[in-house]
């Protein structure tokens, strides 16, 4: 028996979106990713400085690490309350859009700020200037990203359409990534960081400026709903469906994030290459994930969101132990070769699971609303970043656990071959875990 849908009730759903509109909607998704890759990829590096070139630690390690966490609290404490307030809010610009536009200037100036220091060497006025910094950065990025991706169930309403919305977003996310990793290693390497901070802040500044200028919600003047921050959470939580949904995404990005962090690790130790070409194998993955977009499209059309991403989480657990055996294969392939076999083979399921994610919330928004009675996109999406930033946290704490434990009871190279069994554990717990969700079992047909 299929479950009802909740976009039947609705007495207006958005007019189609043309090619202009969705383009502008999705080349925001560049910016978020731009900007969030080249933080985690170089912002250490700037602060631990480089003692072969002279140049001292601008914050000691420890302290670093400090300002990094608070601000990674704070961005994970904001994202719920956040979505919680521009659910809630009502102006006469919509829900969302106000937000985006007091959090784009934040987000842009930050991240410049970030790649300077009052001092040339580590003291406390560093590490009080980092704090604040990072603290104001993770606020406008909340405040840009959040309500930016709660536009996405109310501006397009079909399976068909969200999907397609979303393949376009996971076409920017991948740009997003290559302009944080491969441009802005070139750009600091030419310009320094300033000059690298300066470009990409534009760049993604202008990509959150287009965002804003496309579709605007529907029905923004309607009353905001009764639901107090307390009641909300509750019933987010209380979502059976999300809870199946969030637990196989927090699952599969704990898995994917230590499996990433181990790359360069894997490349330099198992294959004795250099850092440039790990870069290169996720490089393989991206594109290839890029290259399926359209066939996800088509499967989803076919079997569902459900059955889509149940089969992705399936092929991803099942793929990613091969990655600890690269440079073993009894054939005449180089290790690098095989590597790029295994990272190629996992781009269709990373396509999955970078598009069905939005698409499946929105489908629990619409579902919640016929329980509530309010529309919380904003407090679910925020949710969903919260898991997201929590299994990025959590993948990296596994790795480093794993590189501590395999130099104790075993040779670095072992440890680093269970990596993938590892990963493909953890997705495999999340195929099992989004097995419970239940909407829309037959939207595809």
């Amino acid at each position: 028996m299929s479950s009802p849908d909740p976009r039947q009730n609705h007495a207006a759903d958005p007019p189609p979106l043309g090619l202009g509109a969705r383009l502008l909607y999705a080349s925001a998704h560049f910016g978020i990713s731009a900007l969030a890759f080249s933080v985690i990829e170089y912002l250490g590096h700037f602060y631990k400085g480089d003692l072969e070139r002279g140049l001292p630690p601008r914050v000691e390690p420890a302290l670093f690490a400090v300002a990094l966490l608070a601000g990674r609290l704070l961005d994970a404490v904001t994202d719920p309350l956040v979505g919680h307030w521009s659910d809630t809010i009502r102006t006469r610009w919509g829900r969302r859009k106000p937000f985006m536009a007091v959090g784009i200037p934040l987000t842009v100036l930050s991240f410049i700020a970030l790649w300077w220091t009052p001092d040339a060497a580590s003291t406390m006025l560093n590490f009080a200037y980092v704090l604040t910094v990072l603290s104001i950065f993770f606020l406008g990025f909340t405040l840009v990203s959040c309500p930016y991706l709660a536009l996405l169930p109310e501006i397009v309403r079909s399976d068909r359409d969200r999907v397609g919305l979303a393949s376009l977003q996971a076409v920017f996310n991948v740009l997003g990534n290559i302009a944080g990793a491969v441009v802005g290693g070139a750009l600091m390497a030419k310009y320094g960081a300033m000059g690298m901070g300066i470009v990409l802040a534009g760049a993604s500044g202008l990509t959150f400026v287009l965002g804003l200028m496309g579709p605007h919600e529907l029905h923004p003047e309607k009353a905001a709903p009764s639901l107090r921050l307390s009641q909300s959470l509750r019933a987010t939580f209380g979502n059976r469906d999300f809870l199946h949904y969030g637990g196989g995404f927090l699952l599969f990005w704990i898995g994917l994030a230590g499996l990433l962090a181990n790359v360069p690790v894997i490349v330099s130790t198992l294959l004795g290459r250099t850092e440039a070409e790990a870069g290169a194998l996720t490089g393989v993955a991206l594109i290839c994930s890029v290259l399926c977009l359209p066939l996800v499209g088509i499967a989803s059309a076919r079997w569902g969101k459900r059955k889509v991403f149940l089969a992705a989480l399936a092929w991803f657990a099942l793929l990613v132990p091969a990655v600890g055996t690269v440079g073993t294969w009894p054939v005449g392939l180089s290790g690098l070769v095989q590597g790029i076999i295994v990272f190629a083979l996992a781009g269709p399921p990373i396509s999955a699971l970078f598009v069905m994610p939005y698409a499946l919330v929105a489908e629990v928004v619409d579902a919640d609303e016929e329980l509530t009675g309010a529309r919380r996109e904003a407090m679910y999406f925020g949710v969903n970043g919260f898991l997201q930033k929590a299994g990025l946290g959590l993948g990296g704490a596994w790795a480093a656990l794993l590189w501590s434990v395999s130099a104790q009871i075993a040779t670095e190279a072992d440890g680093l071959r269970v990596s993938g069994l590892i990963a493909g554990a953890f997705a495999l717990g999340g195929f099992f875990a989004f097995r419970g969700y239940r909407l829309g079992e037959v939207d595809g047909q």
